[in-house]
């Protein structure tokens, strides 16, 4: 269980992407785009969840559209809506990119002095989910602590009818 103690001398985020942990058997599970979930006040966030949020950040901003960074984000949403993207294979290679991209671009931002919990070692697809008309890839996120949890990015389209 998590405690106040936890932050203490930590530098915390503002949680707005409500990424869960996810079991790959189970059905997918979208992330929450909120300041506050229902029934809360506002979460603020440190550890591998601080460093999930960063790594779903990278992952969906486009690549260039920051104009004093324009090393940052990726391609992977620009390409997705291109219709480049129509089989599994397809979008499994798009997310590979894209999480090359963003993990060069996340260990490039580091500093030696960030809690090892909040920095990246990996990020690693597992699988490409896909049925009807929704679309999605797990990968896990590895922190240099060892740390690691499962999450699901949803493509939001139908493969093969893009």
């Amino acid at each position: 269980m998590v405690s106040a103690n936890d932050y203490i001398g930590r530098q915390v985020d503002l949680l707005v992407l409500h990424p869960r942990d996810i079991n790959v058997t189970d059905m997918p599970q979208e992330v929450a785009l909120a300041l506050a979930l229902p029934a809360t006040g506002g979460t603020i966030t440190a550890g591998l969840q601080k460093l999930a949020q960063r790594v779903f950040l990278e992952l969906l901003q486009d690549a260039g559209s920051e104009p004093y960074f324009p090393e940052r984000g990726t391609g992977y949403l620009t390409e997705l809506r291109s219709g480049a993207v129509r089989t599994p294979a397809g979008l499994l290679s798009a997310f590979t990119r894209a999480a090359q991209r963003a993990a060069r671009n996340l260990v490039n931002e580091e500093l030696e002095t960030d809690p090892a919990d909040e920095r990246l070692a990996q990020i690693q697809s597992q699988n490409v989910l896909f049925s009807g008309d929704y679309a999605g890839v797990t990968f896990t996120v590895t922190s240099q602590a060892g740390a690691s949890a499962v999450y699901l990015l949803p493509a939001n389209f139908s493969l093969g009818t893009v």
